[in-house]
C-alpha cells in the first residue's frame, strides 16, 4: 500500500514540507517543486529580519546552489553556508531534500 501511495504522489508531483519553529513541526504537501520553492521562499521572508542562515541539503549540491542565489540578498554581506545534512536526518528525509535553517534576530 505505500508503495501505491508513494507512486501516485510521485505521479502528482506532492512534495512534502516540513517546518519547525522553536520545537514545533508542521508537515505540508504541495504540488510541484516550483510551489514547494515558493513556500520555503514565503517562511524565509515571514520570519526575516534574519541573524544566520544556512542552506541544507541531502545529495543535491547545485540545487541548494541554486537556492543560494536566489536567498542570499536576505543576508547582504554575510557568508551563507551550504552544508550535506547528517545521515541520520538524510535516512528520514531522502536523497533530494532541501531547505535552509535559520536564526532570526530579536526584536
Amino acid at each position: 500500500m505505500n508503495f501505491a501511495l508513494a507512486s501516485f504522489g510521485e505521479f502528482l508531483q506532492i512534495k512534502p514540507l516540513l517546518h519547525m519553529n522553536q520545537g514545533n513541526p508542521v508537515a505540508l504537501r504541495v504540488r510541484t517543486q516550483g510551489r514547494a520553492t515558493e513556500r520555503m521562499m514565503a517562511w524565509l521572508i515571514e520570519y526575516a529580519p534574519l541573524e544566520k542562515l544556512a542552506i541544507v541539503h541531502a545529495g543535491v549540491q547545485q540545487e541548494a546552489e541554486e537556492m543560494l542565489e536566489r536567498i542570499k540578498h536576505h543576508l547582504p554581506n554575510t557568508e551563507i553556508p551550504i552544508m550535506q545534512i547528517t545521515p541520520a536526518l538524510g535516512a528520514h528525509l531522502g536523497v533530494g531534500a532541501l531547505g535552509f535553517a535559520c536564526v532570526t534576530k530579536e526584536n
